[in-house]
């Protein structure tokens, strides 16, 4: 039996590229770019329509004219703009409402099984549950501090939302992030709607190259390294990363440390002149957005992987680096809001090191210099690492499989 499903998603940054060119090459949200692959293998029994809308006026001017467009390998592709008509609020209002209308209009004529629709687009997927009375399944990337201003806020966009998402979907399936989806799915959705949090996927690059010749390609010698890899933006711990490497290098009894910052985000230039100004650039690298295939060689060359995420640490990149082998460096469970005790369901104490976010990077910085004077202690951990994580992490095309049952099931029902 052939499922189709109609699939409303933003203009993802990491989609923009393929919507301009014309050719099909993603980056970034790869559990919803897997599934746009999948539903355009000729012999699939699962087919997708899709539909990007621009969120934004430079989403929109990105994008370009609205319209049906061919994308190489994917297929033809709507997409729907964004039109400034006055002040925010008002701009806001139109493209909601029109968005809205076009919704179920791409609806009627697709005449889908399903309607898959993301968090972004969350008013658009409500329309479409309660009064289009069609099947929507809304794909949740995790939970976010705005979701839980929703649940008890007192004003009109609060209402609204919870409005939204307290709608009769068929199903919501949310990203196991470690950002305590497990508490607040039950408090923000009807009681009656079917959930599943589910981990991503993890692809392993094949690497041919050994460790020894990747540390003397990166000039790396015989130091020690401490990998941070991700946004640049302060929620997900850069700063703490960077204060922690300038405290730690200002130890006298500290092996010879390499900090390396592989990712880009708005902290960038204001890390950068910390570094410069501490007169530590040769011993704290920042790289930028590197290739994914250079990634997954940083991931075999280091030491220690540190990540400081205070939405949750089951993030992609921490996936990876769990199924790479790396030696973790995470912050402790926070038993107030629930973030990170999945990680603690997935993680046994003995498999990384878990240090207190609430003290910033004093408390990182010890947990690193712990770790860089004992070898022993990190090959345990990887070891411990290993055992946990080797039956519970799923490849990418066993991760998109299950999301297409649910589709499937929600199809049928």
């Amino acid at each position: 039996m052939i499922t189709q499903t109609l699939v409303l998603i933003p203009a993802f940054s990491g989609l923009m590229d393929s919507l301009v060119s014309g050719k099909w090459a993603p980056s970034g949200v790869p559990a919803i770019y897997k599934l746009l692959e999948q539903g355009y293998q000729p012999d699939s029994p699962f087919k997708v329509k899709v539909a990007v809308f621009a969120r934004n006026a430079e989403e929109n001017l990105n994008l370009g004219r609205e319209g049906t467009r061919y994308i190489e390998n994917l297929g033809n592709v709507t997409v729907i703009g964004w039109h400034t008509v006055g002040p925010r609020w008002l701009t806001r209002l139109v493209n909601e409402l029109r968005q809205t209308v076009l919704c179920g209009l791409l609806a009627r004529r697709c005449k889908g099984d399903v309607i898959y629709c993301t968090n972004g687009l969350v008013f658009q997927a409500a329309v479409l549950s309660r009064i289009v009375r069609r099947k929507v399944v809304l794909r949740m990337m995790g939970i976010f501090p705005f979701h839980r201003s929703v649940i008890n806020g007192r004003g009109l966009v609060a209402h609204l939302y919870r409005w939204a998402y307290r709608s009769p979907f068929r199903h919501v399936v949310c990203t196991q992030e470690g950002s305590g989806a497990e508490r607040i799915l039950p408090l923000l959705l009807e009681d009656s709607v079917p959930r599943s949090i589910l981990l991503n996927g993890v692809n392993i690059s094949n690497q041919r190259k050994t460790r020894e010749s990747l540390r003397v390609s990166f000039r790396l010698r015989e130091a020690v390294v401490v990998l941070f890899l991700g946004r640049l933006t302060e929620y997900k711990g850069c700063d703490d990363f960077v204060n922690a490497a300038v405290r730690y290098l200002g130890a006298t009894d500290r092996p010879e440390t390499i900090f390396v910052l592989v990712g880009e985000g708005p902290r960038r230039k204001a890390l950068q002149e910390k570094i410069q100004h501490a007169k530590l650039t040769d011993a704290i690298w920042m790289l930028g957005a590197r290739p994914h295939g250079e990634v997954h060689e940083w991931f075999s060359v280091c030491d220690v992987y540190v990540s400081g995420n205070r939405h949750g640490n089951l993030s992609n990149a921490n996936l990876e680096a769990m199924a790479m082998g790396c030696c973790l460096v995470l912050p402790k469970s926070d038993p107030v809001t629930g973030i990170d005790e999945a990680t603690d369901a997935l993680l046994p104490p003995a498999a990384a090191m878990r240090y207190d976010a609430t003290l910033g990077d004093v408390a990182l910085s010890e947990a690193l210099l712990s770790l860089s004077r004992n070898p022993k202690k990190r090959k345990q951990m990887v070891e411990n690492l290993k055992g946990a994580v080797s039956s519970q992490l799923l490849s990418w095309d066993a991760r998109v499989l299950a999301e297409i049952q649910i589709l499937s099931t929600v199809s049928k029902s």
